[in-house]
């Protein structure tokens, strides 16, 4: 959009270039939002997947190694 307004020698308008940044914004919410719900989902419908992540999680903030099976 830039490029193309210094092409024509036309200037941005404010309401444009907020509209583009809004929809940057905006965009990169929506991913994040999905690919946490979509990462939950897993998790909660495998328990290896949950009980891995609980491990992993207790070591880092607790300095505790959790064990769940032999399995893990």
């Amino acid at each position: 959009m830039v490029m193309k307004s210094r092409k024509s020698g036309k200037k941005l308008q404010s309401a444009q270039l907020f509209n583009v940044l809004l929809n940057y914004i905006v965009a990169g919410m929506d991913a994040t939002s999905y690919v946490l719900a979509h990462g939950t989902y897993f998790m909660l419908h495998s328990p290896h997947v949950k009980a891995k992540l609980e491990a992993e999680l207790a070591f880092l903030f607790f300095q505790t190694a959790v064990v769940r099976s032999a399995s893990d």
